[in-house]
């Protein structure tokens, strides 16, 4: 990805932070925090499922899998921190595929049971 600020690029895996906003009609979305490495400015995005779900490869590749320094052949050692957010990135998805699909056909459910009383078509 290209800074916005200073147009150096960089890996957009570094210094990631998200915030869940949840999901509408066109999947679950989030908004992204990374940190430029050559200003320090916070280049924000909003994202939603499909690249959301890369990343959490991507994260699970980094815990499971050793890596090694390009430069020194050592292997990188995983951090607590990137270990808690492989969990973050799990509990969202959960979240995505169980949690909001049955709020959602919960309020669906108790929608199209108004609907009916009041003699109106449900909802599809």
């Amino acid at each position: 990805m290209k800074c916005p600020h200073c147009l150096v690029d960089f890996h957009d895996e570094q210094t990631w932070w998200s915030v869940n906003l949840g999901s509408d009609s066109e999947g679950f979305w989030i908004v992204t925090r990374r940190t430029c490495p050559a200003c320090g400015r916070f280049v924000v995005g909003l994202d939603n499922g499909p690249s959301f779900q890369g990343q959490q490869v991507t994260i699970g590749n980094f815990a499971a899998h050793p890596n090694k320094n390009k430069s020194t052949g050592e292997v990188v050692p995983v951090e607590p921190h990137e270990a808690e957010w492989n969990l973050e990135v799990l509990e969202s998805l959960f979240d995505f595929y169980f949690v909001q699909p049955a709020r959602a056909k919960a309020r669906r459910d108790a929608l199209n049971k108004k609907l009916v009383d009041a003699g109106k078509p449900p909802l599809k």
